[in-house]
């Protein structure tokens, strides 16, 4: 069941990821552009023209008033992400190599579980 957030801007979908309404944009899209690249709300309307400024701003509002979650879903995904490219790389390697690189793996899930108090092994 979606529900709708943020005034008319931002809604969870069944799985609770916040979109913004109407554009079919991840408000996550727009918070890795605002923290990893440092663009301003006005610089993230210009790159992306199909979002109102107030809609940057919605995204950017839900995003500080949910920020721990958030935070642990984008280094989550960033965990999956580095874990899906190492696993390419070392499968054209060494079966030795893959297992250190899963136990290492395995022990930043850990980490991260343990900071987030999560229970989930994967997104």
């Amino acid at each position: 069941m979606a529900m709708t957030v943020s005034k008319e801007y931002i809604t969870l979908d069944e799985k609770g990821v916040a979109w913004i309404e109407g554009a079919n944009t991840k408000v996550i899209e727009v918070v890795r552009d605002h923290i990893h690249l440092g663009s301003s709300p006005a610089e993230i309307h210009y790159q992306h023209p199909h979002l109102s400024l107030a809609q940057v701003h919605a995204a950017l509002s839900y995003y500080y008033g949910n920020q721990a979650r958030l935070d642990a879903d984008m280094e989550r995904h960033l965990l999956l992400d580095r874990a899906t490219e190492l696993r390419r790389v070392l499968l054209t390697y060494d079966d030795d190599l893959l297992a250190i690189a899963s136990a290492r793996l395995r022990s930043g899930w850990r980490d991260l579980r343990a900071r987030t108090g999560s229970q989930d092994r994967a997104v």
